[in-house]
């Protein structure tokens, strides 16, 4: 094994965390995860080291992060839909309480650096016209996003100068491994069974996996990035229809027939334009105040929050 910094991630067996691990590997770094079971076989490198545990038992993380430089936490538990009295502990259990105690045997093994994962639905629905930054006021709407942020905050609270936290908010998340709304769209869409309502010109914001796992790298490693909340996004705002649209089959490539009759559209849920956040170099053409530029491939300039709304 490598003599690189310890990287200590939970969540490794999620959406994001095998590209994440994958990428952590090939820059040197030994990665020890901490998962309730053994990972699938294949789905990570064979030179990652597996410590069996639970965020609510105290021991297993002190094992788990003992010797580490970085912790990366991308263990929650996620939105849902149907919200009942279980889930809502959960989101306690885990997203909080879980966050609290990673926090805590990570200092007291004297880790340094902790790049926690949140979400821009931290931030709320967004009005036609506005733009959310990194300093606009939440307003988190869902038990998950109230989860994510009470968790962002136990995370800077506990900021020192021998403990640099760094808050990574999400768009929403694409890529091989995703899950929730936008592969089940893809199946109706190529089913046929896809049929939408209105003209698509809501607006979504979205991230490639490959550019978290570089965000992530960054925020690990970037000194200006100790103490600090980004946005993490592609640059863009898409709308429904021209996601719906590089869904489709090549031989259609067009937006399905839609529902709604004619006339001007509702104003659409969400906003884009400049932010401070990923994609411009310091000092360089149009850079986004605070930016610590991360090379996000898909996106030449900053990012925008449009919390997915579906």
């Amino acid at each position: 094994m490598s003599a690189g910094p310890l990287a200590a991630v939970t969540g490794a067996t999620g959406v994001v965390g095998p590209t994440l691990v994958r990428r952590l590997v090939g820059e040197g770094y030994r990665v020890r995860i901490l998962s309730r079971r053994p990972p699938s076989p294949g789905l990570l490198p064979v030179e990652v080291e597996v410590v069996l545990g639970d965020l609510s038992r105290f021991p297993d993380l002190r094992a788990f992060t003992a010797g580490a430089q970085v912790v990366f936490h991308l263990a929650a538990h996620l939105h849902q839909r149907d919200v009942d009295d279980a889930a809502l502990d959960a989101y306690e259990r885990v997203n909080v309480e879980g966050t609290r105690a990673l926090i805590d045997a990570a200092r007291a093994e004297g880790v340094r650096r902790f790049v926690f994962f949140s979400t821009i639905n931290v931030y709320g629905p967004t009005e036609p016209g506005r733009v959310h930054s990194e300093d606009s006021p939440p307003r988190p709407e869902t038990p998950y996003a109230r989860s994510k942020l009470e968790g962002e905050r136990a995370v800077l609270a506990a900021a020192a100068s021998d403990f640099e936290p760094v808050v990574l908010r999400l768009a929403a998340v694409y890529g091989r491994r995703m899950k929730g709304n936008y592969p089940l769209l893809l199946r109706a869409i190529r089913s046929g069974w896809f049929v939408p309502v209105g003209r698509g010109e809501n607006r979504r914001t979205l991230v490639h996996v490959e550019d978290v796992a570089r965000a992530a790298l960054l925020a690990a490693e970037h000194p200006a990035a100790a103490g600090r909340v980004y946005n993490v996004t592609d640059g863009q705002v898409h709308t429904f229809r021209s996601i719906v649209e590089a869904m489709a089959p090549p031989a259609d490539g067009a937006f399905p027939r839609s529902l709604s009759p004619p006339g001007p559209s509702p104003p659409p849920r969400g906003s884009g334009g400049p932010l401070p956040g990923w994609a411009l170099p310091p000092g360089g053409p149009g850079a986004c105040p605070g930016s610590i530029s991360p090379p996000v491939r898909s996106a030449p300039r900053c990012g925008s929050a449009a919390p997915f709304r579906g």
